[in-house]
């Protein structure tokens, strides 16, 4: 299944900052100056995947296994961070698989992802991996209280740190592996999400308003249904 992405280039709304507002939609990466095989169009992709998908759960239009699940209040829209990718590089470049110990993530999500085509398009790997981790939520379901559990972070861990509300920054690798004809991609998160019995994110209408946000140096885009966080 191919997904259709559009970046977002209208002109903001009247609650948030102009300069906010143009760090989240201009290239995201126009700042990196990372060496290691990834391209400004991969890192755009996963950027995009993501913040689609969150924005779909703010506005109550992402299917659960039944129905749909709750409006997200003050979901917070990510933006790409050349650090992030630079230690997940470093994780999947290794071409093993499998998760980073907490002790080296540090307080950092991860999501990890592998497909047995080695030669796979790198932005076609974005797009497969990201729908992949998204399409936990119409397969298994999230319980009614949208916590964290040991059971459904099992099923759902991945789809859960994709729209992790107060996740703000986004980095992600993709390389080939022949030996393993493999290709793995793996993406990591700040600040970190998945924690047991917490909130995945605020059940409510999107916020109106910055106060709605609950976040001092926060945003609303009420145009995006998601909060805007500079740092």
């Amino acid at each position: 299944k191919t997904t259709t992405t559009t970046t977002t280039t209208t002109t903001p709304t009247t609650t948030i900052d102009k300069a906010a507002w143009e760090e989240t939609v201009k290239r995201p990466v126009a700042h990196c100056t990372l060496n290691n095989g990834m391209t400004d169009d991969v890192r755009q992709v996963f950027l995009d995947k993501h913040n689609e998908y969150r924005q779909l759960v703010a506005r109550g239009e992402a299917q659960n296994k039944t129905g749909f699940a709750p409006k997200a209040a003050r979901i917070h829209r990510l933006r790409y961070d050349c650090d992030l990718e630079a230690h997940v590089m470093e994780h999947v470049k290794t071409c093993k698989g499998g998760h980073s110990p907490f002790s080296v993530l540090k307080g950092r999500g991860q999501n990890i992802w592998a497909i047995t085509v080695p030669n796979l398009d790198k932005a076609e790997a974005a797009k497969r991996s990201v729908d992949d981790w998204y399409i936990e939520l119409t397969k298994y379901g999230i319980t009614a209280d949208n916590k964290i559990s040991i059971d459904n972070a099992a099923k759902t861990g991945h789809y859960s740190q994709v729209v992790w509300q107060k996740s703000n920054r986004l980095g992600c690798a993709a390389v080939s592996c022949p030996e393993q004809r493999k290709l793995f991609v793996g993406c990591e998160y700040l600040p970190g999400g998945n924690t047991l019995r917490h909130l995945i994110y605020d059940i409510g209408e999107p916020c109106k308003r910055d106060e709605d946000c609950k976040c001092s140096s926060c945003r609303c885009s009420t145009q995006l249904s998601m909060c805007i966080n500079p740092n």
